[in-house]
């Protein structure tokens, strides 16, 4: 118990042979790993800790990268943003001129990623 107080020895070991110099086979099963290895989809990042006792709970902000809730546009809705109010708004085809008239630019371009 003595010599856990005093603390234990660790040895770190930072560089190895493999990673200075791979095998072929270890080349091969890793480019294969980070081939289909994909991002992540979302990322609960915590806030902090609310309330004390057994009543406390964490809150968490949920960032979103990929898939239906991640923040992409479509380029219709880049290309509008583009070129609206400026001397090149003629170029946005009239339906959609048309349709930024009654609701604006988002509503122009609502739709049109699954249209085409």
């Amino acid at each position: 118990m003595a010599a856990l107080d005093n603390g234990i020895e660790a040895t770190w070991v930072t560089e190895t042979e493999v990673d200075a110099n791979p095998s072929r086979e270890l080349k091969k099963k890793l480019e294969h790993f980070f081939h289909y290895l994909h991002s992540k989809e979302d990322e609960k990042i915590p806030l902090g800790l609310v309330g004390s006792g057994k009543d406390a709970y964490f809150l968490y902000e949920q960032a979103y990268h990929r898939g239906k809730f991640s923040p992409r546009v479509s380029t219709l809705f880049k290309d509008i943003c583009l070129r609206y109010g400026t001397d090149t708004e003629h170029f946005i085809k009239k339906k959609y001129r048309d349709r930024m008239d009654r609701g604006g630019i988002r509503f122009a371009s609502l739709g049109q990623k699954w249209s085409h």
